[in-house]
């Protein structure tokens, strides 16, 4: 890493060793690095000093990324799948502070919308502490359609994957319960 424009080299770590990595990009005036893989981006504030992985949706190979500044970027498979940068855990405190309170968080949702009444759904969690776990999915009326997790998980960031089959183009709500707490987020799907 340089941090005077390239006089001046020096070593850095680098968390991702063996993955294939498909874009590096310094913001201009700052210290802070991106980089993507082909499972993950990571941001240091620190010029490399330290690393923050970020969650992104396992889309297969990822072709480039650009990040305009430290909170907007966008990772582009070379499926052409485009992934917006929701949150960066090196500004977004409110966010932090919300999953921090409940212990867990859904980070995702993949495709949303559902372009299929019989897509299959990913849907990102984590979790801060082990637990029993329910991820139910609810329609517009409140109804519950569909139970895709329903069991014990450790600590850490799980995936599960659910088919659409038998729900109709609209809205629905995820509902992540584990014990008293709650996260809530939507999905839409498309005809």
């Amino acid at each position: 890493r340089s941090i005077n424009g390239g006089r001046n080299w020096r070593s850095a770590f680098y968390p991702m060793g063996g993955e294939r990595l498909a874009a590096v990009r310094g913001l201009a005036g700052s210290e802070v690095v991106w980089i993507a893989s082909d499972r993950a981006a990571w941001v240091s504030p620190n010029a490399g000093g330290s690393w923050t992985e970020t969650v992104t949706i396992p889309v297969g190979p990822v072709q480039d990324a650009v990040f305009a500044d430290s909170a907007r970027g966008w990772i582009v498979s070379k499926a052409g799948i485009v992934q917006r940068l929701v949150s960066n855990p090196l500004l977004d405190a409110s966010s932090l502070a919300f999953t921090a309170a409940t212990g867990m968080d859904i980070r995702g949702v993949y495709p949303n919308p559902a372009r299929s009444t019989n897509a299959s759904v990913t849907v990102l969690l984590r979790l801060q502490r082990p637990g029993a776990v329910r991820l139910v999915v609810y329609n517009s009326a409140g109804a519950e359609v569909a139970v895709p997790l329903a069991q014990h998980l450790p600590a850490g960031r799980h995936q599960t994957v659910f088919r659409t089959a038998g729900l109709t183009p609209g809205a629905y709500f995820l509902s992540l319960t584990a014990g008293t707490e709650q996260v809530v987020r939507r999905m839409i799907i498309a005809r």
